[in-house]
């Protein structure tokens, strides 16, 4: 069954929020889906701010220049920065914030919030030579860089296939990607011929080579998958379904506290946004 959120609009959201603004005289933050949702809602004040799910990054930026347009003050949008940092295509915007890596995903995973998670779930004998959880989060993203530099070909259209649908996580091994079956299953998805799979490789592998900010080239939920995948070896003992992707990335979030928030840009962002806004407020009491 088709998702709702395909048939919903900037122009439909823009209307819920200026329906919605009879009733509620506070802040909007606009996120781009449910699980920002369930990420902000822990620090957000429910009495100040109503949190809306825009089904997508380019429907949250599209709906605050609706509502600019309408004169509708007080929303703010919470984005992912993508790529946009790598490609230096940011655009700046009083009304939309953005992560401070590639995603709120890579935000959320500080090296003090994936300590706590590994001394839970990992072994610490396992752990204990890859070093501190700074250097196994480096780690991680440097092995991961073929995938993250396939995802940004995709982005900017150097090589065509379907990256999104593919599990970082199947391809990940012992901190390193297996290159070849990763393309490989991506050309078999698209029914490329044996010679442009091999072209794919080499560009990847090419561009692999360059030198990169591996916070704004790494994709968050490849980044949870694979860390899943080293949790079943090198970094401990666990079942694969403890180390899915989606259940990594829930593990984090529930081990990130206030002080970790706090320590964050978007919450830095977000306060600096209710200076400019007053009276509207979006964070909750306990951190003013």
């Amino acid at each position: 069954m088709l998702s709702i959120a395909r048939h919903i609009d900037a122009y439909d959201i823009a209307q819920e929020i200026r329906i919605e603004r009879r009733i509620h005289k506070g802040s909007f933050l606009i996120v781009e889906g449910a699980t920002d949702i369930k990420r902000f809602a822990p620090y957000v004040s429910n009495e100040k701010c109503s949190l809306v799910n825009s089904y997508g990054r380019r429907k949250a930026i599209r709906t605050i220049q609706i509502l600019e347009q309408w004169k509708i003050n007080g929303v703010v949008a919470a984005v992912d920065a993508d790529f946009d940092r790598i490609s230096n295509s940011i655009r700046k915007h009083e009304n939309v914030l953005y992560s401070e890596k590639h995603d709120f995903d890579i935000d959320w995973a500080a090296p003090e919030v994936v300590d706590r998670y590994l001394k839970e779930v990992g072994d610490a004998e396992k752990c204990e030579p890859h070093g501190p959880p700074e250097n196994i989060i480096m780690k991680i993203m440097l092995g991961l860089k073929p995938i993250s530099v396939a995802r940004l070909m995709n982005d900017t259209r150097e090589i065509p296939y379907k990256v999104s649908s593919v599990n970082a996580g199947d391809f990940f091994s012992k901190f390193v990607v297996d290159i070849k079956s990763y393309v490989r299953t991506l050309a078999q998805a698209s029914g490329a011929t044996e010679a442009e799979r091999q072209r794919t490789e080499e560009l990847i592998v090419q561009k692999a080579s360059g030198d990169f900010d591996l916070m704004q080239l790494t994709n968050g939920h490849d980044f949870y998958c694979a860390l899943g995948a080293c949790l079943r070896t090198e970094l401990g003992r666990r079942r694969v379904p403890q180390t899915w992707g989606s259940e990594v990335e829930m593990h984090i979030r529930l081990t990130f506290r206030d002080e970790d928030f706090r320590a964050t840009s978007i919450f830095r962002q977000l306060r600096e946004w209710e200076k400019r806004n007053v009276p509207y407020g979006v964070v909750h009491d306990r951190f003013h």
